[in-house]
């Protein structure tokens, strides 16, 4: 998404406030930057534009261009997202519109960001995650797996019969397993579901309060940390 004029100008008076720079500078600096001059080049060649700006003056006017850039840029796509949820209130814009921090803006959309939708929460919508516990358990109280797959047949859900329920459960909830309250990516090691992730793994180990983890290992205070994942380490289903 390509900014505007407005945003451009935006940007260059942000830049102009945080460095403290004349706005000539600022604006001629930026223009070569766009028309593909490199900042050696504008350094050695185009002192006279951009009045006398060295290297790092023009390679910061060049990082934290890219940065609001960037930021305008998905301040734009977050709006659109916010908007077409009928959400978007005039205090939310504005204050998306007056940020320059990207993790501001982040903060701001999270109430609103779309789910992420895995194989898990697909099942799950469809219903099949009690199945999938009983394949993942490979324990039956009677009968077949077919017969146990019966109740959760439902066209109106993409699961026209027995043998579509099994597999959707098989191929999308047994390789992509709920843990509670977490939708985790899992997959089957060494006979047991594990964390796919590294990240997963130490959200599905919970919290400890261990002081040899986290900060207070390191003299800071004592705080909620996670435990270390080990070898062995698996999620129990």
């Amino acid at each position: 998404m390509a900014i505007t004029w407005e945003e451009q100008n935006a940007i260059i008076r942000y830049i102009i406030e945080e460095t403290g720079l004349k706005a000539f500078q600022v604006e001629q600096t930026a223009t070569l930057l766009r028309e593909g001059a490199t900042v050696p080049f504008i350094a050695r060649y185009r002192k006279e534009q951009t009045g006398e700006l060295d290297e790092v003056q023009i390679r910061t006017i060049e990082e934290r261009f890219t940065y609001f850039t960037e930021l305008e840029e998905r301040k734009g796509t977050i709006l659109n997202t916010i908007g077409e949820q009928g959400k978007l209130t005039e205090e939310l814009r504005r204050r998306i519109e007056e940020s320059r921090l990207k993790t501001e803006v982040e903060d701001l959309y999270l109430p609103y960001r779309p789910k992420r939708r895995t194989k898990a929460t697909i099942a799950h919508e469809r219903g099949l995650e009690p199945l999938a516990d009983i394949i993942a358990a490979q324990e039956l109280d009677s009968g077949t797996l077919e017969e146990a797959a019966l109740p959760f047949v439902d066209p109106a859900r993409e699961v026209p019969d027995a043998a579509a329920a099994l597999a959707r459960a098989s191929q999308d909830v047994a390789a992509s397993l709920i843990v509670d309250p977490y939708a985790i990516e899992v997959e089957l090691r060494n006979g047991h579901y594990a964390p796919k992730a590294l990240r997963e793994a130490i959200r599905a180990a919970g919290p400890t309060v261990r002081r040899d983890l986290g900060k207070q290992a390191n003299g800071l205070a004592p705080v909620a940390a996670v435990h270390a994942p080990t070898e062995k380490s698996h999620v129990s289903l």
